[in-house]
């Protein structure tokens, strides 16, 4: 059985071009959980998906989440996670387990 996590870190981050998927945390970053807010703020809708997810309307590729929404995700390394965003700039909140 692997060790528990018993680690919770959070930090933050944003897209700044629309339409150019970024990475959760860019860095190979073990995880047991993953929570993810788009920001209150944003102007537009984000998406989260693999290295393929493209926020557009049109031809959308991944799942969006709006203002304030949050999902948690099980997944093993944060760096698996990219976003992209409808508005450049919009921003998004992580915390997740190690």
């Amino acid at each position: 059985m692997p060790a528990p996590y018993t680690k919770l870190q959070s930090s933050n981050g944003s897209v700044t071009t629309a339409g150019t998927a970024v990475q959760v945390n860019p860095v190979s970053t073990p995880c047991a959980e993953l929570s993810l807010t788009a920001n209150e703020g944003n102007a537009g809708e984000i998406c989260y998906g693999g290295s393929n997810v493209k926020a557009a309307v049109s031809g959308r590729i991944g799942t969006p989440l709006v203002q304030g929404q949050t999902v948690v995700l099980k997944i093993d390394d944060l760096s698996k996670v990219y976003l992209d965003a409808v508005t450049s700039g919009d921003g998004f909140s992580y915390s997740w387990l190690s």
